[in-house]
């Protein structure tokens, strides 16, 4: 698969700019590639995952995870936390569940993602603009576009939804979205779908007997998981720097 090919604008996006080579750690690959990393991987809103608030900016990891999915040794990935760490690039807690990794200026970088979507859209002949808007619409009803509401027309929230959870195969994708649109979820219902197979794909990441999507949604396992509306306070979380990175 090409880099264009792996392009899903359901997942968002965050800047790459060109004055990236300005930065301090620019020639240093690991270190841009550990960078990189926590930012796609960063929360873009406040969840609580395994019991832990993870708040907008942060991830939850391992140095293990971390050399896995970077392909990168463990100790490679050591060094390039510890750099990034000087100079404030992120910060570093752990915690009973793991390690807790926050991008630091990420609401700026956010705002400098926005910005730069506004203005592309602004500078789109009109025809777009309208499309930009009706998209954007039509995600706030969660509902598919198109007279016919086609198949092919995956909601941002059920593909929200498809990208979230692990077990799932793409033959299946339309016959779960059908049952998904037939449903008619309120927004509520969406955010606790959401919520539910963020928790339910965690909880069940290595059990085989994990369910496929269409039956998470059917058997409406997803009402196992409250959603909190006031989570947990970061005083459940140890503050020992660097404990399992370093020791």
């Amino acid at each position: 698969m090409s880099f264009a090919e792996s392009i899903d604008k359901s997942y968002g996006f965050v800047p790459l700019w060109r004055s990236i080579t300005k930065w301090e750690w620019y020639e240093d690959k690991n270190t841009v590639t550990v960078y990189e990393y926590c930012l796609m991987r960063a929360q873009y809103k406040d969840i609580k995952l395994k019991g832990i608030l993870i708040k907008k900016g942060s991830f939850i990891t391992s140095r293990g995870k971390l050399a896995e999915n970077t392909n990168l040794s463990v100790q490679n990935v050591r060094t390039a936390l510890k750099n990034l760490v000087l100079t404030n690039d992120i910060t570093i807690k752990s915690s009973r569940k793991g390690t807790i990794i926050t991008v630091e200026n990420y609401d700026y970088i956010m705002k400098k993602t926005n910005e730069l979507t506004n203005k592309v859209t602004k500078s789109q002949p009109r025809p777009n603009q309208e499309l930009t808007t009706n998209n954007k619409d039509n995600k706030d009803n969660n509902v598919v576009v198109g007279a016919e509401a086609s198949s092919t027309n995956y909601g941002n929230s059920f593909l929200e939804f498809w990208n979230i959870y692990l077990k799932k195969k793409e033959k299946y994708k339309e016959d779960t979205l059908k049952f998904w649109n037939d449903k008619k979820y309120t927004s509520q219902e969406v955010e606790q779908i959401l919520y539910g197979a963020r928790m339910y794909s965690e909880e069940m990441k290595e059990d085989k007997h994990m369910v496929y999507a269409r039956t998470f949604l059917e058997d409406e396992v997803w009402k196992r998981y409250k959603l909190e509306k006031e989570p947990l306070g970061m005083d459940v979380i140890e503050n020992e720097m660097f404990r399992d990175l370093y020791k």
